[in-house]
C-alpha cells in the first residue's frame, strides 16, 4: 500500500517492535514489496510506570530507563536486538542526560537517535544541540516559535499559525547548523 502511494522509505518510530525488524528484513531481501524501512523496534516513553506489566521483551515499545546507565544499557540491548535507530517517544520521563548518554552510544554504533522534544525539559532546540538526528512529528518546535502572548493550549498546529518569524529563524539555524531533521 505505501509503494502505490509513492512511499519509498520510512522510518518506524518503534510502535512494530520484533515484528518491524521482520518487517524489514524481508523487504531488504526482496521476500516481500515495501518501502525501505528503518526500525527503532522499541521505543523509550509513553507509558505510565504502573502500566509496566514486568512480561515486556527486551525489545518492547515503551522502555522506561530510569538512570543515565540504564538509558545507555537499553540502548545497547535494542541495537542489539536489530535496531536501525533509538527513539524517545517523548521527553517528559526523562533526563537531558538520559536521552544524551543514548545519543551517544546510538551514535557510536553509527545509529541515529530521534525523540519527540515535546518537553518540558527537551525542546527542539535542545534535542539538536543533545546530539538528536531526528525530531519526530517536528514536536517541541511550536513551542519554541509561538509569538509571545499567544495562548493556544496544546494544540500543535495552532501554535505553528502563531508563528514569531525571528524565534522561527533561531529554531531553523540551530536545527540546520546540528544537522537535526523534523521527520
Amino acid at each position: 500500500a505505501m509503494l502505490r502511494q509513492g512511499i519509498t522509505s520510512f522510518v518506524d518510530i518503534g510502535n512494530g517492535e520484533e515484528v518491524s525488524i521482520v518487517h524489514r528484513d524481508a523487504v531488504n531481501a526482496g521476500k516481500i514489496r515495501g518501502p525501505r524501512t528503518w526500525a527503532a523496534v522499541g521505543h523509550f516513553g509513553d507509558v505510565a510506570p504502573e502500566d509496566i506489566t514486568g512480561f515486556e521483551t527486551a525489545l518492547s515499545t515503551r522502555q522506561l530507563p530510569r538512570t543515565v546507565e540504564e538509558a545507555r544499557r537499553r540502548t545497547n540491548m535494542l541495537l542489539d536486538g536489530g535496531s536501525d535507530a533509538i527513539q524517545f517517544h517523548e521527553t517528559r520521563a526523562f533526563s537531558n542526560e538520559s536521552i544524551i548518554a543514548a545519543c551517544e552510544e546510538a551514535h557510536a554504533r553509527n545509529g541515529p537517535c530521534s525523540v519527540r522534544a515535546n518537553g518540558p525539559n527537551m525542546y527542539a532546540t535542545e534535542a539538536a544541540l543533545a546530539g538528536v538526528d531526528m525530531i519526530g512529528r517536528a514536536r517541541g518546535v511550536e513551542f519554541e516559535i509561538t509569538r509571545d502572548g499567544v495562548d493556544v493550549g496544546n494544540n500543535a498546529l495552532d501554535r505553528f499559525t502563531h508563528m514569531d518569524e525571528e524565534k522561527a529563524r533561531r529554531v531553523i539555524d540551530i536545527l540546520v547548523s546540528e544537522d537535526t531533521y523534523l521527520i
